[in-house]
C-alpha cells in the first residue's frame, strides 16, 4: 500500500488536520497516520463522511488513491 499523497495536499491547502479527521471518524489520531500513510486502509465509511464533510468537491476516488495507483 501506498500514501494518499492526494489527501495530504488537499489537507494542507485547506488548512485541515489530523486532528480534525480523526474527530470526525472517530479514530485516533495515530490510526488516521497509518490509514493515510498506507500500513492501513480507510473503511468504505471513513472515506464518505471525511469525503462528505471536507472535501465535498473534489473527486473521491483520486482524494484516496494510493501513491502507486496515482502514477
Amino acid at each position: 500500500m501506498g500514501e494518499c499523497l492526494n489527501l495530504r495536499v488537499e489537507m494542507t491547502r485547506k488548512k485541515i488536520k489530523i486532528r480534525q479527521l480523526a474527530e470526525c471518524i472517530n479514530i485516533t489520531e495515530k490510526s488516521l497516520r497509518n490509514k493515510i500513510c498506507g500500513k492501513s486502509d480507510f473503511t468504505l465509511s471513513e472515506a464518505n463522511k471525511i469525503h462528505h464533510e471536507y472535501f465535498y468537491g473534489l473527486d473521491k476516488s483520486e482524494l484516496f488513491a494510493r501513491e502507486e495507483e496515482a502514477s
